[in-house]
């Protein structure tokens, strides 16, 4: 394969593992989450501009829609999971004894209590 002249879209690129990393951080982290995956989309969307901007120096349009596709389903992930936490499924409140009863309940099923 001849060596074409062309680079990566850094821009793609970082869109490409902010929106990965935004999508794993929506799912344990929201706040979090939800401010990396709008960064991957706004890094998707340069690296796309950048690459139809001249595609005889740059590659990357697939890295930058993935990039693009990633964040918006972390946003989509984080907003679910804020809407989960205000109504109350989502319960973040650690409960002590309920942890041990669990595992004793565990260990007694298992024989070893």
């Amino acid at each position: 394969m001849a060596f074409t002249g062309q680079k990566n879209s850094g821009h793609a690129l970082a869109g490409l593992i902010l929106g990965i990393c935004g999508i794993i951080l929506a799912l344990c982290c929201a706040p979090l989450g939800i401010v990396v995956a709008i960064l991957a989309v706004v890094f998707g969307f340069l690296g796309k501009k950048q690459v139809d901007g001249d595609p005889a120096l740059y590659r990357g349009r697939g890295m930058a829609l993935a990039g693009i596709i990633c964040g918006f389903v972390g946003v989509g992930i984080a907003i679910l999971g804020f809407i989960l936490f205000l109504s109350g499924v989502i319960n973040t409140t650690w409960n002590w004894e309920t942890f041990e009863s669990t595992l004793q309940a565990l260990g007694s099923a298992r024989g070893l209590a």
